[in-house]
């Protein structure tokens, strides 16, 4: 059993990528996957729920509201939620604290608070204290909550903590996507989501785009955002981030180095460490732990 330590106060970090569990794969069958490959990236896969309530009185006029005070009547007001959907999944085993779970990865701008913040108080003056509520469901409909770790809007990356989860994780690759190469994507696009489904897709890998994010011809939309993109081997190749506007079938990945230094900074910006435990399976966890 080999133990690996990587101490929170270390910035350059000498392990291996990625710093989550990986399974080595040959170059046989790119272009079919198993079932229990796939069926292992659904049970990984977590539909994520953001929402936000808020209270929204109807405006009144000085006038309106001497002669509502003076009937001795209360203001017209009514509690409205939010909600949008999003996609994400669990790269490994992890331990925050004293509570058991996974790491979960999504996109950067489903954490991002102020898309949803910002115009409620526009459009409600004096708004205060909104809560965003992030919740998770897993394919057999079992409710979970998260804590965001970090987020980067400009690789448009979010790590999560999801309590007591601990079903299933999606292993990295090691290697790296060719043009042609055929990918899987399991997400929830338009919350299309039950208990013991989520939609399939498949599609190709184009290569790099200019901006330095790899193009996928996967369909996606809203609610796509940060679903897996994973190989034959059902191991991950590209978190799925956004899509091209007048073509939905061409969708956008960060890259994967990208995606493990995001994964690597954010644990240790935030006073976190972990440590990679691998048996002689193969098997290999993340623990996470705030120091004393």
């Amino acid at each position: 059993m080999l133990f690996l330590l990587v101490p929170s106060s270390c910035m350059t970090l000498n392990v291996p990528e990625p710093p989550f569990p990986t399974s080595s794969s040959p170059d046989s069958d790119l272009n079919q996957i198993s079932y229990e490959n796939l069926n292992n990236v659904r049970k990984s896969f977590l539909q994520l729920k953001k929402s936000a309530e808020f209270k929204f009185c109807k405006p009144e006029t000085k006038r309106q509201k001497r002669k509502r005070k003076k009937k001795g009547l209360k203001r017209d007001c009514s509690t409205i939620e939010l909600r949008s959907y999003g996609s994400s999944f669990a790269i490994g085993f992890a331990k925050m604290g004293d509570s058991n779970g996974s790491l979960v990865v999504t996109a950067g701008h489903i954490c991002e608070d102020g898309g949803m913040v910002k115009p409620l108080e526009e459009y409600n003056k004096g708004l205060k204290d909104v809560e965003i509520i992030y919740s998770f469901t897993d394919i057999k409909g079992r409710a979970y909550t998260g804590t965001i770790i970090d987020y980067d809007t400009e690789i448009d990356m979010c790590l999560v903590f999801v309590s007591n989860f601990e079903t299933a994780y999606v292993p990295a690759s090691r290697r790296p996507l060719r043009p042609g190469d055929k990918v899987w994507n399991v997400a929830a696009p338009t919350a299309e989501f039950h208990t013991g489904m989520v939609p399939v897709f498949q599609g190709y890998y184009s290569g790099i785009d200019e901006n330095g994010k790899s193009s996928l011809t996967v369909p996606a939309t809203h609610g796509s955002s940060g679903s897996p993109i994973v190989n034959s081997h059902g191991e991950l190749v590209g978190v799925l981030i956004a899509m091209h506007r007048d073509m939905n079938h061409i969708s956008y990945s960060p890259s994967m180095s990208s995606v493990y230094k995001f994964i690597i900074d954010s644990c240790n910006q935030c006073g976190l460490r972990y440590f990679i435990v691998q048996d002689k399976l193969g098997k290999i966890e993340l623990e996470l732990e705030k120091p004393e």
